[in-house]
């Protein structure tokens, strides 16, 4: 059964949602990376961003590497744990989609879209924390960026135009099994990606 209005309306804030996030999220990630960076204890090189880390800052300074290091295997557990938790919500989607369903039924208010912001940009905050000291230190980076843009995307949506939202959470709850196992694939991806590259290393005995 399609929404109320068309498919047109719906096709069209998804795309927007989509393009505004992954632009904000490239865009954020050169432009306030520094100060992310230097919250979280890194430090770059000015010549380029995306190499190696500052030589001399491995030597001497507060955000030293061997400091980098240790912050980000004092987060990495943490995001690990959360990654597990992630792929856990996301394979119980797929499994028993009225799972995901009940959750959403807990954030239809704009004080619940609120509490959803804080969350992914804590999320994200962790993740680049702990992208330092993970198996993927750029891909992790990017996508904790994204997740802080997601967040900030979800407070402001809560903010402007909390119907437009609830109307397709509405929409998605109506729809069969099928599609509600479709959401729980991308949670789980995203669960198993954040679990995998920030998994304890067993050292060789």
């Amino acid at each position: 059964m399609p929404p109320e209005g068309g498919w047109a309306p719906v096709a069209g804030w998804s795309l927007v949602s989509i393009g505004v996030t992954v632009g904000a999220a490239l865009f954020g990630t050169w432009l306030i990376e520094p100060w992310v960076c230097s919250f979280v204890g890194i430090t770059r090189t000015r010549a380029d961003p995306w190499s190696q880390y500052s030589k001399r800052a491995s030597v001497h300074g507060p955000h030293s590497t061997p400091v980098r290091q240790h912050r980000g295997h004092t987060v990495r557990p943490l995001a690990f744990v959360l990654g597990v938790c992630i792929l856990l919500v996301g394979v119980g989607g797929i499994i028993a989609p009225s799972g995901l369903v009940w959750i959403a039924r807990h954030f239809t208010t704009s004080g619940a879209f609120y509490g959803i912001a804080i969350v992914r940009v804590a999320f994200g905050v962790i993740l680049i924390s702990a992208a330092a000291a993970s198996r993927a230190p750029k891909f992790l980076r990017v996508v904790g960026y994204i997740i802080v843009v997601a967040g900030i995307a979800t407070a402001l949506v809560g903010l402007i135009d909390i119907g437009s939202a609830l109307a397709m959470i509405d929409w998605w709850r109506q729809q069969g099994a099928a599609v509600i196992r479709l959401t729980g694939i991308p949670i789980a991806v995203l669960g198993s990606f954040v679990a995998y590259t920030c998994a304890p290393v067993r050292r060789a005995a």
